[in-house]
């Protein structure tokens, strides 16, 4: 089977696998094992903000997200996904 993604996609692919000294096909089953749903059932919030980390969500600023998190879930998550609908 072959997927086709844009330029920028497979380039930020390449460049994590790299980074992880990974092909880029071990780089997405071993993203693709992460968001298992089913595997998350015993997760604990240390699993869930190192897999943030991992993913590179982190904030440059000290964020309290818990004050926040209705604005961040109102605002910057519905913006996350609006810009992934357009990628």
């Amino acid at each position: 089977m072959n997927i086709e993604v844009s330029d920028e996609v497979g380039l930020h692919l390449e460049k994590l696998a790299q980074e992880r000294n990974q092909t880029i096909e071990e780089l997405i089953c071993a993203m693709l094992d992460n968001f298992d749903i089913s595997r998350r059932k015993g997760a604990t919030l240390a699993d869930f903000a190192k897999m943030a980390i991992e993913a590179g969500l982190s904030s440059a600023e000290p964020t309290d997200t818990a004050e926040r998190s209705r604005e961040i879930l109102n605002s910057e998550y519905a913006d996350y996904l609006k810009q992934r609908r357009t990628s």
